[in-house]
């Protein structure tokens, strides 16, 4: 059986770890951007497909409005990863 400081100390050294690669990501403009690109994208395929299935209300113009969405996490994404 492990004792409890031992399994604390690898916890807190694991959260060491994800801190600095999370405050790493942060500190990095571009990664941060397509970071935020990346959780662009994801929301407008959700809408997209919601809209689509009738999970919400079914709208041509919604569906236009979800696509540009696409397109600029799109373009934003690859834009910041060129960049990098």
């Amino acid at each position: 059986m492990y004792n409890h400081r031992f399994i604390y100390g690898i916890l807190k050294w694991k959260l060491e770890i994800w801190r600095v690669r999370a405050l790493d990501i942060l500190n990095n403009r571009n990664r941060l951007l397509m970071l935020i690109s990346g959780v662009l994208i994801a929301l407008a395929l959700t809408l997209i497909i919601f809209n689509l299935t009738g999970t919400i209300e079914y709208s041509k113009h919604n569906t236009i409005t979800y696509s540009i969405l696409f397109a600029a996490g799109t373009f934003f994404f690859i834009k910041n990863m060129r960049r990098q």
